[in-house]
């Protein structure tokens, strides 16, 4: 993940009280973002379950995590970096058996690819 990018303003516009123009150029970072405690509860522990659906702990809202940086200029290899998640998902699957402890509570949300919600469950080896 990028932590540092560079934006060049398309218009003259007013941030935070600066004027910028098309001739600036906006160095943007997403850490701020991605550790401000008023969007997430203990920022800079790794705790990857915080972006499950219905994470009592997740992000406030889509905006404050931006892994790929935000639109329309976003990173031009976040779709591969997607495919690439859900191989490795695969051969995680493939090697390793998971038991789900309510099934029947598991459902499925379509976002940019299906992602089950309710899930818990225990990897095994195969």
């Amino acid at each position: 993940m990028a932590w540092l990018f560079a934006r060049t303003p398309d218009r003259v516009q007013e941030l935070g009280g600066v004027r910028v123009t098309p001739r600036d150029r906006l160095m943007v970072c997403s850490c701020p973002v991605h550790r401000h405690p008023g969007h997430w509860e203990r920022p800079d522990v790794f705790a990857p379950g915080r972006f499950l659906p219905g994470a009592g702990h997740g992000p406030a809202d889509r905006a404050c995590c931006v892994p790929f940086g935000w639109a329309p200029k976003k990173c031009v290899g976040a779709n591969l970096a997607v495919v690439q998640l859900m191989a490795l998902c695969h051969l995680m699957c493939t090697r390793y058996r998971l038991t789900v402890e309510r099934p029947e509570a598991v459902t499925m949300a379509l976002r940019f690819a299906p992602v089950p919600e309710n899930f818990r469950g225990r990897p095994a080896l195969r």
